[in-house]
């Protein structure tokens, strides 16, 4: 990590992945980092940051990941990729694990899930074919056409006037 005004390291974090990242996030909180890897096992790695300590590292799936998220007041990650979208509970132990998404019949698990943000507790997900999903939990809350293409970045404001 570095400091953002000064340009200078401020944390080296030790054992982390020595594959190719392809997602990071930082719990809403600031406390906390999830890291996720394209190695064979698609390790997800939690740290606590400022101490420098791994709190967790597990296999999230065997298909490709393309984005993770803190959500339920980082009670929980959401993990998207290549049909895959994942909801790993216990994420600081040693024993996370994770729950299957609660789908309805206008999306399935065969979606190619892009990118994924926490909105209010809410996992949002966009998809390959356009959908903005909405989770509260892993359960289903709301599906949104939001575009004919895919949609490739989500971003949401934390405060509720924006």
């Amino acid at each position: 990590m570095w400091d953002t005004i000064t340009c200078q390291t401020s944390v080296v974090i030790a054992e982390l992945q020595v594959y190719s990242i392809v997602g990071l996030s930082f719990s809403n909180n600031g406390k906390l980092l999830a890291v996720a890897s394209n190695d064979q096992y698609h390790t997800i790695s939690v740290y606590d940051w400022q101490k420098n300590i791994c709190l967790s590292k597990f296999s999230a799936a065997f298909s490709k990941i393309f984005d993770l998220a803190f959500v339920q007041h980082d009670q929980s990650i959401c993990v998207v990729g290549h049909e895959l979208i994942q909801f790993w509970q216990n994420i600081t132990t040693k024993v996370p694990f994770y729950l299957h998404a609660d789908y309805c019949e206008m999306i399935t698990n065969k979606q190619t899930y892009i990118t994924v943000v926490d909105f209010q507790s809410l996992a949002v997900a966009s998809t390959a074919e356009g959908l903005l999903v909405s989770f509260d939990g892993n359960r289903l809350k709301r599906v949104t056409q939001a575009n004919n293409g895919p949609v490739f970045a989500v971003n949401a404001s934390r405060k509720l006037d924006q």
